[in-house]
């Protein structure tokens, strides 16, 4: 590998992953409360200012 692959792989694997949880439950309510609506419904909705 050269060096700077190896330093890509080193920061990768240096850093803990987190999960920002107020983003995950955010995105579970929207998932619930657009289901049974098309995906790109789900994730283009009020949000955006597009009802549909």
């Amino acid at each position: 590998m050269t060096s700077r692959t190896d330093k890509l792989r080193s920061r990768l694997y240096q850093n803990t992953p987190e999960i920002c949880l107020e983003r995950a439950r955010l995105f579970t309510d929207n998932w619930l409360e657009t289901e049974g609506k098309p995906v790109k419904a789900k994730f283009l909705g009020p949000s955006f200012g597009t009802e549909f």
